[in-house]
């Protein structure tokens, strides 16, 4: 993949593929890779990079000697740009091209001797001390070496008088990762839960299908999930043993929160959540077109026993709250009660409006203006985020700008703790279709104490990326964390985020639809490794996923963990508010 000057110039930046036929005595120009020649060539836009997968490269044959030698040159004019380079994966050299041909043909290399034997014994160690790490070095030495098979022409030549065998060396320490299986969690258990545990019958269960959720994979988890499958059938419960306590399986239960009629759902503006009565429960909160120029601004209010009951803080004359936008919640003007903010896009004036509706503390909004600003295509504007974003310890906003494909813009709206927002651009990029990114959020994903954002982006043909804006102070870097297949991006839903594994870092979380009556809860987990995992925490069916909308984070259920709320539409007047904990 390149990300190069688009302009074709012969003293532009590029990679270059050299060869040699002299053991790298002498190099001589291959192959020439820019972002032009990608592209040129049928590559793909990805992002900001232009990528292809070369599956040959014709290689002169005069260089295809037992001296061959390739490597990869970056050529550069000096030159200060924005642009992010080359980057090469997933080399594969699939001949070994014996010099000169065995009976007319060419054909592959053949070695033997120790140097060849060592590394294919040192590779089966490592699969069977990986496949039960508190196996000892002895017990993974008797199982290769009486497991193998019996070679007449290995007899006295080797201490065994046999050839390895992977299959039957796995084998062999099946039973003794079952073993310390139990001895581990014995030890693991007894003295923090009252009672040591004897049986299999007391283990082993909901791992067995989400293992690969687990965060801080200890050997206990890896011979816990492999006595697992051979004896299914046990309890709902797994063990966290990096912190030595009883942890149940990342999951989701969904609770319906609230079930009302007298609804026109389709009049509802997106939910936010916040504690907007200052009880220190989490409500959730939306405003409702009446229509006429009147609306509401409602409050979902948290009664702390996974129930709500819908307030009515506000009914405003003058607004079309058709052109009234990006909700998101946050404490703007630093009095410790949670407000609201939103886009109001005046039309074809190329007005837009950044409105907040400062929370009075007594089940009111005041509306006030923060932001009014010519020259802007209110609806080229969307993902409005909340977050302290230049470090000063107030709540901005920010903001992708659509500039048309491939050019995108985020703008970050200071608050200037006056009631007013400065606007700054944090980024203007191209290589971007703004139409195949999800919705932003903020979070420090990078745990850097600055607030960043990310989104999804959906590169299509099953490919999905994640990608986090790293927060660099005045601007923001893009960093894609994961390149994912077999996702059809089109079918998450919003995203929203939250510490859900409580590890400390932000992940992020959504809903995929299989079907029209089959949805998955995913948390993409974010790891030390500028990364995120994705883990299915909830698999369920019944619903219409054309009916849930509107998805927000909070710690809803009052257990400290965060959850997922959303709203479903059952039809004529009525909906459900739903949480995920």
């Amino acid at each position: 993949m390149c990300d190069t000057e688009l302009t074709p110039n012969p003293t532009n930046d590029y990679m270059t593929l050299v060869i040699s036929a002299d053991n790298g005595s002498s190099y001589q120009n291959g192959i020439t890779f820019d972002e032009n020649t990608i592209l040129n060539q049928g590559g793909t836009q990805l992002g900001a990079f232009a990528g292809l997968e070369f599956t040959h490269l014709n290689i002169p044959t005069a260089y295809l000697t037992s001296g061959y030698k390739m490597r990869f040159h970056w050529v550069t004019n000096s030159s200060l740009n924005i642009y992010y380079g080359c980057n090469v994966t997933d080399i594969v050299v699939n001949q070994n091209r014996k010099i000169p041909p065995v009976n007319g043909y060419l054909t592959y290399g053949f070695l033997d001797g120790t140097s060849m034997a060592s590394p294919v014994v040192a590779g089966i160690t490592s699969l069977v001390w990986g496949y039960d790490p508190l196996l000892t070095y002895a017990q993974v030495k008797t199982a290769i070496l009486n497991s193998g098979d019996s070679k007449a022409s290995l007899a006295g030549k080797t201490v065994s008088g046999k050839r390895v065998n992977a299959y039957n060396a796995l084998s062999a320490v099946q039973s003794l990762a079952e073993v310390d299986a139990v001895a581990a969690i014995n030890s693991a258990t007894s003295g923090t839960m009252g009672a040591t545990i004897t049986t299999y019958a007391t283990i082993l269960s909901l791992i067995l299908t989400d293992y690969n959720s687990l965060t801080n994979k200890t050997p206990l988890h890896l011979a816990l999930v492999r006595h697992a499958y051979a004896n299914k059938g046990a309890v709902k419960t797994a063990f966290d043993t990096a912190v030595g306590i009883e942890k149940a399986l990342e999951t989701f239960t969904s609770v319906r929160w609230r079930y009302t009629d007298g609804w026109d759902t389709n009049r509802l503006n997106n939910l936010v959540s916040g504690d907007f009565n200052g009880d220190a429960n989490v409500d959730m909160a939306s405003i409702y077109d009446y229509g006429a120029g009147m609306m509401g601004i409602w409050v979902f209010r948290n009664n702390g026993n996974n129930t709500s009951s819908e307030v009515r803080y506000n009914y405003l004359s003058g607004w079309d709250a058709s052109k009234l936008s990006n909700l998101v919640s946050g404490d703007f003007n630093n009095d410790g009660r949670i407000d609201i903010a939103g886009i109001y896009n005046y039309g074809a004036t190329n007005y837009i409006g950044l409105w907040v509706f400062i929370n009075n503390g007594n089940n009111t909004f005041t509306p006030q203006i923060w932001g009014y600003y010519s020259g802007w295509d209110g609806s080229r504007l969307s993902s409005l985020a909340a977050g302290d974003f230049d470090g000063d310890g107030k709540t901005d906003l920010s903001a992708l700008y659509n500039y048309g494909s491939p050019y995108m813009g985020i703008w970050v709206f200071r608050n200037n703790n006056n009631s007013t927002f400065t606007p700054q651009r944090w980024l203007y990029a191209n290589g971007w279709d703004p139409a195949r990114m999800s919705n932003f959020i903020a979070g420090d994903f990078t745990v850097d104490g600055k607030t960043d954002l990310a989104t999804t982006y959906n590169y299509g043909s099953g490919m999905m990326g994640i990608w986090v804006f790293k927060n660099t102070t005045g601007s923001f870097t893009p960093e894609r964390w994961q390149y994912m297949s077999g996702w059809d991006a089109s079918r998450l839903s919003t995203l929203v985020a939250g510490d859900f594994d409580m590890n400390g870092r932000i992940d992020i979380a959504s809903i995929y639809t299989y079907n029209p009556v089959t949805m998955g809860v995913w948390v993409f987990a974010n790891t030390a490794d500028k990364n995120f995992t994705p883990a299915r925490w909830m698999y369920s069916s019944g619903w219409d996923t054309a009916r849930i909308s509107n998805l927000v984070s909070g710690n809803f259920s009052n257990d400290s963990k965060p959850d997922i709320g959303l709203l479903y539409n059952h039809g004529s007047t009525y909906f459900s508010l739903w949480i995920f904990k």
